[in-house]
């Protein structure tokens, strides 16, 4: 009985450990980070995956959805570096 309880143990540390070697081996890590979202036109907090070099690669939460688990946009701040300049203003000529 014991020693099938510290196998199961053993391999569930195993199973944690092997998980944690294929994610730092890839360079990715979960960060918290606030971005500009262009569907709701303000910055959000989100959780993402992120590369070591900065690439995002995808959003875990999002503070726009409730539950924030329940990302369900097509992710454009995934591509975003910084936020979008306000569209300039041109003036149109009147015709009457």
């Amino acid at each position: 009985m014991l020693t099938s309880i510290v196998g199961s143990v053993a391999l569930l540390i195993a199973v944690l450990l092997l998980m944690w070697y294929r994610g730092a081996m890839r360079g990715v890590r979960r960060v918290t980070r606030m971005v500009w979202c262009p569907l709701r036109d303000r910055a959000l907090s989100v959780t993402l995956e992120e590369r070591r070099d900065g690439r995002r690669i995808d959003v875990e939460q999002c503070s726009a959805f409730l539950p924030p688990t329940a990302v369900s946009c097509g992710k454009a701040c995934l591509r975003l570096t910084r936020r979008p300049r306000p569209a300039a203003v041109e003036s149109t000529r009147l015709l009457f």
